[in-house]
C-alpha cells in the first residue's frame, strides 16, 4: 500500500494515526488528496 514517494515522517506518523483511529477512512482521505495537491504544487 506504500506506494507513493516516501512522505516525510510527521505526515507519516498522521497517516499511521489516522488508520488506527475511528475516523481512518475520512482522515486519510483528506490526508491524500492534501499530499495529492502538495506533491502536485511542488512539481
Amino acid at each position: 500500500m506504500e506506494q507513493y514517494e516516501p512522505l516525510s515522517p510527521p505526515v507519516r506518523a498522521a497517516v499511521r494515526r489516522s488508520m488506527t483511529d475511528g475516523r481512518g477512512a475520512l482522515a486519510r482521505r483528506s490526508l491524500l488528496r492534501a499530499t495529492a495537491a502538495g506533491a502536485v504544487g511542488v512539481a
